[in-house]
């Protein structure tokens, strides 16, 4: 198999979030040298309620911060099993381990 070109770390195990507020993580991305494409970001499997402000990396950056919004209405409690996806421009999509999401 093709060795990835690039792969992402989240620097938190878990993310706090209170309703109506705002919290932000920070994900390190580790490239092959070659690799220059820009990285889109997401995070998969967020809680209903919790949005992510679009967030892109260019070849020089070596992490990047992810920042989430909670609405008044979402649900308390540990939502796991969420993860950030960073895409590259040649479509290789790599994930970071898995993450919490702990909204008070």
């Amino acid at each position: 198999a093709e060795k990835p070109h690039f792969s992402l770390e989240a620097l938190t195990g878990s993310v706090n979030l209170v309703r109506s507020g705002k919290a932000e993580f920070r994900v390190a991305i580790e490239r092959a040298q070659e690799f220059t494409d820009r990285l889109r970001f997401e995070v998969i499997n967020l809680p209903p309620g919790i949005r992510m402000e679009p967030a892109t990396a260019a070849a020089s950056d070596r992490e990047v911060i992810l920042k989430l919004t909670a609405d008044p209405g979402v649900a308390k409690g540990r939502h796991s099993r969420v993860a950030a996806l960073g895409r590259a421009e040649d479509g290789e999509i790599q994930l970071t381990p898995l993450i919490s999401i702990v909204v008070e």
